[in-house]
Parts: C-alpha cells; structure tokens; sequence
C-alpha cells in the first residue's frame, strides 16, 4: 500500500508505516502546489495529511475516482 505523507513525521512514525508494509511517498519539498498535491494523492492508497493547507472536498475527491465512501469519511475526521 502507497500512503502520501503531506509532510515529514518523526522517523518513528516513517519507521512504523515501513514495518507494515508501506510504501512511503513524502515530497521534496512542503510548499507543494495543489496540482503536485493532487498528484501525489493520485499515485497514492492513502493519505496522511500533516498540516496541509488543501482542503478535502468535491475538487479534491473528484478527480480521484478510487477514493470515496470510507475514504471521504476518514479524510474528514
């Protein structure tokens, strides 16, 4: 499973999500565009937003046709 990291967590946590198995997508750099954003949500099962400035809503669920009922749930917790 691919998870996008919106931005770096401590290295316990990068070390957690590797030990079960997942593959780990974090950007370059933390001032993505919503573009890059959306694209690397795209290429990803999952999402873990760490003080993202992107908002979850219909622009941001739309264009990712996987993603939806649970998915849209969770991103909104």
């Amino acid at each position: 499973m691919k998870v996008f990291i919106t931005k770096k967590i401590p290295e316990i946590g990068m070390k957690m999500l590797g030990e079960a198995g997942m593959e780990i997508i974090l950007p370059d750099n933390n001032d993505l565009t919503r573009y890059e954003w959306l694209e690397h949500c795209r290429n990803a099962d999952a999402v873990l937003n760490v003080g993202s400035r992107f908002r979850y809503d219909r622009a941001f669920f739309d264009p990712l046709p996987g993603c939806e009922g649970d998915c849209a749930l969770l991103c909104r917790v």
